[in-house]
């Protein structure tokens, strides 16, 4: 069974081996199509103005086309070189390894180039920087490891004038916009942009740092250095400093004295163990944990800090005490942090089959209750009426009936697991708790399941003993088989059905087989293939006590391998991406979330896809890829569901660069127990005379002498290639042939290619040409074989060979009007276009004479035409006249189509509701659309809505919405309500804008 297939610039086809024809999964096809591509290289340095490498710099080179992006790093000395197909390319560099696409200030400069076959393209980058130096000293001696931030200058406060996503209770720290730039403003440590990073760097021995930056105002910030079982820092410095090309900007000589506190942690006169002591002052904090004695000690620079104790690093949900102490330089100081009421315990031990259970977890979280209430404020609730978000009283819960009640998301919980003995010891708060017990661990196995829960009160030093938790498990097991093989790719998934978001999982080993040991209950099972994540069978099972369960699963799979060249010759670590398809577009019925025209975001038939037509259409959007990569033989394969597939090739990579450009699409059908290839045959040829290389599908090519060792592939296509056909009326039938050829040979080499009888007329003449660099087209036939259909040539070289057949009447000239044309329409709606006939000719070689016609009527003569055009279909027909009165003629469609998308502007009023009363508000638009070609575009509100607003606080009235006035005090910047507006012309173009309206979250 064969199916075309069409790559990327270049045809294809597709094999299917049946199982039953060899002895194992693993075998080679008969031979079939490929992917292959063409490089150059973008190469170039990154340097200081004066000429001096900048030291480190990241390269990324991104196709103009959307389809993949290369990275790379310049060497010691600047330089640098990435290996990347042929196609147009945005060249970026940055400095210190920058996220460029976010961080501007490590940007140093963007140049496009356009890389050919076998050539270096150039993009060379000069950064304009200067270097920030300074030292820091502790005690009066060099201080290894202090840190220096050095970021852009930035307003030291929120301005009343600026916007305000939110302001902190202080009134001093804030979000806010200022200008254009949006900036994070710390009362402590002022404010920094958003959008760049600051740049760092540490001290060395020396108590010396230095950083290259670009040219610029910085404010450059001095931190402590970090101490043994210490982590954090603290500001020690500010300086404001200018850094010019070349220059070395000295920040100064940072020194800061230390001080030591120290004391005891403990709640109700009881030592706490790993409680968390913070010591907080202006520009940072620094945090340790206590001993096991519960007691603490944290060096510090001299200064003035709130120091504050809790049982966990949650702060406040479980703090114990907290002081303000004074640390003086060279002092000790006794700071002991007593809190009034003292932690309970809850001990317990858990016991599986008898025998205590080792690694078993248990959790006590605050207690809620079990359901939400009426009277709760929902934030959602499930369509069982059970499952919400809600906040009961103050506090806010997410409540799962299937998870045992709900659970305060603001609360921590506290977490044990069981030692070898069984027993844990768990340590908290005073309080209410929902205790959880989980399944101990299993060899071999990950997650867990619930086996128990129930309700504890824990007083102030307490310990509370829960006794023992006792369960009993039984075995799930089985085999998974394919094609009689076993299924090695696979796992398996036990869901207990009492407590839905808990299971246990385990792969199958090399033999296939597989065994879980769950808690008794009933169980949903399902056995995944991984990558893309797919289930292949589910079953359920109920594990009675100490007995086995039966689940064994046959699933046939098929084999997929493939090949990709690289410059003629196999790639190793290039990239295969194999999904499944998708639509190739987002059709007029289907309903999507948003399209610019051509990518789209759209559900077709209940499933969601992403549509973007550089990437080979649609994807689903709950489905990963399976990602695979060749060897050093250019070929992949993997084991697949059986179905049909995308397989998207992506280039190898070369030394020291990481990424990959898309260079070939090929649908591929992977059917059960049987090997799909998408890759030529490589067929290896050794020294000798007469070699002969049998590459199948009766292809062959046969070598005078091959001199050593070697390989034979070739790529076979539908697409044409080279220049068109020879004079004299021959035309191409069947494929175009590139053949690749590793090792050396000498004398010639006979090529021999088949043909279809079918294709060709019975009276046909038969020859096979060769395109042959610098000239062209060239008969090189030898031999044809009617009876076996085989055509033969002889070469030196090696390009494209294709079959060629016929002629066409002697005296009649051949006319062609050039390639179909479709042009977008100008701002009035009008085009203007170029009808090219130039490529006609005579066989005779005379002079031809030109006429131009439009629905019979003479437009213009001549070979070439400039016509303007109005909106539609236009069809000339191209009039050749040779010497003898001989007439041909040929035809060429013109489309005039409407491309551009309405212009469309919406104004809202109002823009702001408050106060945040619940009453729901109307909201009307003011409306300004154009569009060049439809005077009446039809304009629509498509959706209304805020995130994680419900539904029904947005609806839609015609052009207008009702909106709630309303945001909960948890939403920091308030709530935005998005409304989107489209205008849509009479050709289909769409323009989309999303105004909104807001609701602060308060008047400042």
């Amino acid at each position: 069974m064969a199916a075309t297939v069409r790559s990327l610039n270049q045809g294809g086809f597709v094999r299917i081996v049946p199982i039953a024809l060899v002895s194992s999964l693993l075998v080679a096809a008969e031979g079939s199509a490929q992917v292959a591509y063409q490089t150059g290289t973008i190469g170039g340095s990154v340097l200081l103005t004066d000429g001096s490498p900048v030291g480190t710099a990241t390269i990324r080179a991104e196709a103009l086309d959307g389809l993949g992006v290369v990275e790379t790093t310049v060497d010691a000395t600047g330089a640098y070189s990435l290996v990347v197909p042929t196609g147009e390319y945005r060249v970026t560099a940055s400095y210190d390894f920058g996220p460029i696409h976010v961080e501007s200030n490590r940007l140093i400069g963007t140049i496009d180039v356009t890389v050919l076959e076998g050539m270096t393209a150039t993009a060379n980058f000069t950064f304009v920087a200067g270097t920030v130096v300074a030292a820091v000293t502790r005690d009066g001696a060099p201080v290894t490891g202090a840190r220096l931030e050095i970021g852009e200058q930035s307003p030291s406060t929120c301005d009343a004038a600026d916007y305000c996503h939110w302001v902190a209770d202080d009134g001093q720290s804030c979000h806010c916009v200022v200008g254009d730039e949006e900036y994070y403003c710390d009362g402590d440590r002022g404010c920094r942009m958003l959008a760049n990073e600051p740049f760092y760097a540490w001290t060395d021995a020396s108590g010396s740092a230095a950083k290259l930056v670009p040219v610029g105002a910085f404010d450059v910030r001095a931190f402590s250095a970090s101490e043994p079982n210490q982590d954090g820092d603290v500001q020690i410095g500010m300086t404001q400093i200018l850094v010019v090309d070349g220059g070395s900007s000295d920040a100064g000589a940072y020194g800061y004295q230390t001080g030591v506190i120290g004391g005891l942690a403990a709640s109700g006169g009881v030592p706490v163990t790993r409680a968390r002591v913070r010591a907080r002052t202006i520009g940072g904090s620094i945090a340790t944990f206590t001993d096991a004695a519960g007691r603490y000690s944290l060096v510090l620079p001299a200064g003035t800090y709130e120091v504050v104790a809790s049982i966990s690093d949650m702060p406040d949900a479980d703090e114990l005490a907290r002081q303000t102490v004074t640390v003086e330089a060279g002092t000790t100081s006794v700071v002991d942090l007593l809190g009034a009421a003292a932690p309970g315990t809850l001990i317990g031990a858990v016991a599986v089959d008898g025998a205590a259970a080792d690694e078993a977890l248990v959790q006590a979280s605050v207690h809620a209750p079990q359901t939400c209430a009426e009277a709760d404020f929902c934030h959602w609730v499930s369509e069982d009426g059970a499952s919400c978000h809600c906040v009961y009283g103050s506090e806010e819960l997410v409540c799962t009936p299937a998870y045992g009640g709900c659970r305060n998301i603001s609360s921590p919980s506290y977490w044990a697991v069981t030692s070898t003995d069984g027993r844990y010891s768990v340590s908290a708060p005073a309080g209410i708790y929902d205790v959880d017990v989980y399944s101990g661990r299993q060899p071999g196995q990950g997650g867990m399941v619930r086996v128990s829960t129930a309700v504890a009160s824990v007083a102030p030093g307490e310990t509370v003993d829960l006794g023992t938790t006792s369960y009993v498990t039984g075995l799930i097991s089985g085999a998974a088989t394919t094609c009689g093989y076993p299924l090695s790719s696979v796992s398996i998934t036990a869901r207990n059905l009492d407590a839905t978001a808990f299971s246990v999982d385990t792969a199958v080993d090399s033999l296939g087989t597989y065994a879980l040991r769950v808690p008794v209950g009933d169980y949903s099972l399902t056995v995944n293939w991984p990558h893309p994540m797919t289930t292949v069978a589910t079953g359920t099972a109920t594990v009675i006590e100490g007995e086995v369960t039966s689940f064994s699963v046959v699933h046939d799979v098929g084999q997929l391998r493939g090949l990709i060249l690289q410059d003629g010759v196999p790639a190793a670590n290039a990239l295969a991406e194999i999904h499944r398809p998708g639509p190739a577009s987002c059709a007029e019925g289907d309903w999507c979330h948003w399209t610019d025209g051509t990518s789209c975001h759209c559900v077709l038939d209940s499933e969601e896809f992403l549509c973007v037509p550089a990437f080979g259409g649609c994807r689903f959007l709950d489905e990963e890829s399976r990602w695979t990569s060749t060897g050093s033989d250019g070929f992949f394969t993997t084991q697949l569901p059986p179905g049909d597939y995308a397989v998207e090739a992506y280039s190898g990579g070369g030394e020291g660069q990481s990424g990959g450009i898309r260079v070939g699409s090929i649908p591929a059908v992977v059917a059960a127990c049987q090997l799909t290839e998408i890759g030529a045959s490589l067929v290896g040829i050794q020294p000798g005379n007469d070699v002969v290389a049998d590459l199948g599908d009766l292809v062959t090519l046969r070598f005078d002498t091959v001199e050593s060792a070697g390989a034979v592939t070739y790529l076979a296509t539908s697409t044409p290639q080279g220049p068109p056909p020879p004079t004299g009326g021959i035309s191409f039938v069947g494929l175009f042939y590139d053949f690749v050829v590793t090792g050396s040979f000498t004398g010639s080499v006979e090529v021999c290619l088949p043909f279809d009888a079918e294709q060709v007329a019975p009276d046909a003449t038969l020859a096979i040409f060769h395109n042959e660099p610098g000239v062209g087209w060239v008969d090189v036939t030898t031999t044809v074989d009617l009876e076996s259909q085989i055509v033969c040539g002889v070469t030196a070289s090696f390009s494209y060979f294709v079959l060629g057949a016929g002629a066409p009447p002697a005296n009649v000239p051949v006319a062609d009007a050039g390639p179909d044309q479709a042009i977008a329409a100008d701002d009035d709606c009008q085009a203007s276009a170029v009808v090219d006939g130039r490529l006609s000719y005579d066989p005779d070689g005379g002079a031809l004479a030109y006429a131009w016609f439009e629905r019979g009527a003479l437009i213009a003569e001549g070979p070439e035409a400039t016509l303007g055009l109005s909106l539609g279909t236009h069809v000339f027909e191209l009039q050749v006249t040779d010497q003898s009165g001989a007439i041909a003629t040929d035809a060429v469609q013109v489309v005039v189509a409407d491309m551009t998308p309405p212009r469309l502007s919406i104004t809202l009023s109002p823009d702001e509701l408050w106060p945040p009363d619940g009453r729901m508000v109307q909201v009307g638009p003011t409306l300004v659309v154009a569009d060049n070609c439809d005077p009446a575009p039809r304009t629509i509100l498509a959706s209304a809505g805020a995130v994680g607003a419900p539904l029904s606080d947005a609806q839609v009235d015609g052009l207008a919405a009702s909106l709630r006035a309303f945001r909960s005090g948890r939403e920091r910047e308030g709530r935005t309500y998005v409304l989107e507006y489209s205008a849509t012309d009479s050709s289909g173009n769409v323009a989309t804008v999303r105004p909104t309206v807001v609701v602060p979250h308060d008047q400042r």
